[in-house]
């Protein structure tokens, strides 16, 4: 890509003030003529009625998504809590159990029943 150089630059603003291309604006002169080109944006471009209610859905279903994967994490620790109180029931039924009968330990494990039934010995 050429550069631009001392001459040319001044070779360039020298053109620019012969061509004044500032004064030969093409944009509207009446009235009239300013308030149909104020619609413009509304007829093509980012700013269409379509391409706003395209904007609009997509924005209402990124909305409903962040909701789901919300609903979805507090349902999934919803769960994960009940099944481990479930399993905390069992043991402690499991010791009341083995207690009362003064037996073998059951198939629930050999564990004592002082022991966290979660916590993994390492």
């Amino acid at each position: 890509m050429p550069r631009w150089t001392s001459e040319s630059r001044a070779l360039h603003a020298v053109a620019m003030k012969l061509w004044q291309p500032w004064k030969k604006s093409t944009g509207p002169k009446t009235p009239e003529g300013k308030r149909i080109s104020s619609q413009n944006a509304v007829k093509h471009g980012m700013y269409t009625r379509e391409w706003q209610n395209l904007r609009r859905a997509l924005y209402t279903q990124r909305l409903y998504v962040r909701w789901v994967e919300r609903n979805v994490a507090q349902i999934s620790k919803t769960i994960r809590l009940k099944q481990r109180a479930h399993k905390i029931e069992l043991y402690k039924r499991d010791c009341q159990n083995r207690q009362q009968k003064r037996t073998k330990p059951s198939a629930l494990g050999h564990k004592s029943c002082y022991t966290d039934p979660l916590t993994r010995p390492d």
